[in-house]
């Protein structure tokens, strides 16, 4: 329910096949005014999840130093903080839809929350108290991972917790006791769950499998399927309403666009739409700083067991108020502070102290505590704050028609103080490829937009957002009219006179690394150089990974060999005569690394200029590291200017 920010992990590597200029680290007093030293740009941050007591007289957070990550707490006025964990219990699960988040209150003196020993990733459920500060493990099972359901289970000094203590693949669902360290056996996992919603007292309703969303049987006291996985598809069971009858989710289940509705427990029948939009969705996923994160939020008070608001991206962030107090004081906030994207962080139990977090395309993020009673809001702590805002770009969205007549949206992230005319280009083409640009905070775009060039986003067909049409529209056309999109927005550029035609790159991650070889071999006459981090050269052995269920997105590696051969780069290396920067993982489950290397030596035996980042013992998000997303892009840094910057 509420916005996360993806804990990094840290992963050892060594780096060969460098071809390279050597990467140096200039001075401060050398930089020339006005252009931040890369660092800056994704250095780890201080503090992040910051969340109020229940009384809302203390603050809790996660504090990073190094590989270290420690909660901590502060009492609400003061400055001086108080350590809760040690570093060997330092380090928190990444977000995601196991660990929704890293820490909870339990009540106003002690807080349960996840960690593994060291590093090992396996996660285990702990209890801290402020005043004696000893965190004691509460499922020290050997080779399990736990996470933590809810803190409200309808019994005293319980929590709703799954653990695969039983069977690793398997995980169960438990009650347990914070005091004594007990077990409850709610749920035995016959196999396939994967992620359980529980009511408002802990009792399971739904849960979620690879194959779809199941429904709790109470007769039968087993789950039962009622709605299978479509790669189209989205139900998000949200929360419960107040009385555990109904439930609220994301779905576009019979509609064009996702909405947030109610659905009846007992009948799975939709009850009313909440919020919905005529032409966007109002779930969708974006990658940027590291994290896939929702654009959007839906806000549930436990405590006062109603909803308070929803907010979603359209071409900016769109809220959709379910409570008079709550629209009354964003307002009050938005009066005093200007007009930002608005996120709530935590509440006290009474709504009336509150931490919210703002930002924008220019600002990471700026965490503020609100005082109901007072009327005061005061800063407590902003993201990133060594980097100076007078430097950073403006980010604006745009539009233009496709070649067949589809509109397309995207965004520029515009270099500071210059016109835009005849400006080199960088197209940073998002992964997925089902998730969508947004006009939010992107720490490349920034660091490339401060080096002078303007960074270009596309949000081609086939991207979340824009409703279910638009989303089906990019199904096995990967390399085709997905690429055509991207080729559409530079020709728009061009026309525009925003863009210098002899100096255009592009650069992508995942996927978008698929889109940039894809670029460089079917359209060279566009790019003067490309980047590609973790990218698809073969399209055939993403089949080994992808679901049955969404062979519609590529097709049918047998049917349709004919195509999948056309649009995979492997195949057509004669064509690729652009400089390039390819940057793969060896431990790289969708890509196989010996398909990379025989790409790379067929550019190079015909005189391609290849530079080759091979990272030995790092996977599929080489970037998510803040160590070596610093060396990648040191290196795209040098390969830009040597390929676009350095051109009369």
């Amino acid at each position: 329910m509420r916005k996360h920010i993806q804990t990094l992990i840290a992963a050892g590597a060594v780096l060969i096949a460098l071809q390279v200029a050597p990467c140096q680290t200039k001075s401060q007093s050398s930089i020339p005014p006005g252009i931040i030293p890369a660092e800056l740009f994704f250095n780890q941050e201080e503090k992040s999840d910051f969340r109020l007591s229940p009384d809302g007289s203390m603050i809790a957070f996660v504090e990073h130093a190094d590989r270290n990550q420690n909660l901590v707490v502060q009492v609400v006025g003061r400055y001086t903080t108080i350590q809760l964990t040690r570093d060997s219990l330092s380090s928190f699960p990444p977000k995601s839809s196991f660990h929704r988040n890293p820490f909870y209150w339990l009540n106003n003196h002690e807080l349960v929350f996840l960690s593994d020993k060291n590093g090992d990733g396996q996660y285990r459920v702990f209890l801290v108290d402020t005043t004696t500060r000893q965190p004691r493990c509460l499922t020290d099972y050997p080779n399990s991972n736990s996470s933590i359901i809810s803190v409200y289970s309808g019994k005293k000094n319980t929590i709703v917790i799954s653990c695969n203590k039983r069977d690793p693949a398997s995980p169960d669902l438990y009650r347990i006791d914070v005091r004594t360290g007990d077990l409850e056996l709610i749920y035995q996992n016959p196999g396939g769950m994967k992620i359980y919603f529980v009511d408002n007292s802990g009792k399971p309703r739904l849960a979620r499998t690879p194959s779809g969303i199941m429904k709790m049987n109470d007769a039968k006291g087993e789950f039962e399927e009622f709605i299978c996985a479509r790669i189209d598809l989205v139900f998000l069971p949200v929360c419960f309403a107040d009385d555990d009858t109904s439930f609220y989710a994301y779905s576009n289940i019979g509609k064009k666009r996702t909405a947030l509705l109610q659905y009846d427990l007992a009948t799975l029948k939709e009850v009313k739409t909440l919020c919905a939009d005529s032409s966007y969705d109002l779930w969708s996923l974006e990658e940027r700083n590291d994290a896939i994160s929702p654009t959007s939020e839906c806000v549930y008070s436990p405590n006062m067991r109603r909803l308070l608001y929803a907010s979603y991206t359209t071409e900016r962030q769109e809220l959709c108020y379910f409570d008079v107090e709550t629209k009354a004081r964003f307002e009050k906030i938005r009066e005093r502070l200007g007009s930002y994207d608005y996120s709530m962080e935590s509440y006290s139990d009474d709504y009336c102290r509150f931490i919210f977090k703002v930002s924008n395309g220019k600002l990471k993020g700026s965490y503020y505590f609100y005082d109901h009673e007072t009327g005061k809001v005061k800063l407590i702590h902003q993201l990133s704050m060594w980097l100076p805002g007078k430097y950073m770009a403006d980010v604006k969205g745009i539009e233009f028609l496709s070649r067949d007549g589809d509109m397309i949206h995207g965004y520029l992230t515009m270099p500071k103080g210059v016109e835009l005319k005849n400006l080199p280009v960088l197209v940073n083409v998002h992964g997925g490829p089902h998730l969508r640009d947004t006009p939010g905070y992107n720490d490349i775009n920034q660091l490339f937009a401060n080096r002078g060039y303007l960074v270009f986003q596309i949000n081609y067909r086939g991207s979340q957002g824009y409703g279910y049409d638009f989303m089906k529209a990019g199904y096995k056309q990967w390399g085709l009219k997905m690429q055509d999109d991207i080729t559409d927005g530079i020709r728009w550029l061009k026309e525009e006179g925003i863009a210098d035609k002899s100096r255009i790159a592009i650069y992508g991650f995942s996927s978008g690394g698929y889109n940039v070889l894809a670029g460089l071999a079917f359209t060279p006459e566009l790019y003067s150089c490309g980047i590609s981090v973790s990218g698809n050269v073969n399209l055939f052995p993403y089949f080994n990974m992808i679901p049955q269920s969404a062979r519609e997105l590529m097709g049918d590696p047998v049917k349709d060999s004919v195509q999948i051969a056309a649009t995979s780069p492997l195949y057509h290396t004669e064509q690729l005569r652009s400089p390039l920067l390819i940057v793969n993982g060896a431990k790289d489950r969708t890509i196989p690394i010996n398909e990379v290397d025989e790409f790379v030596n067929a550019l190079r035996k015909q005189g391609t200029d290849v530079m080759y980042l091979r990272y030995d013992n790092l996977g599929h998000n080489i970037i998510y590291n803040p160590k070596y997303k610093l060396e990648v892009f040191a290196r795209a840094e040098w390969f830009l200017k040597k390929n676009i910057m350095r051109k009369p």
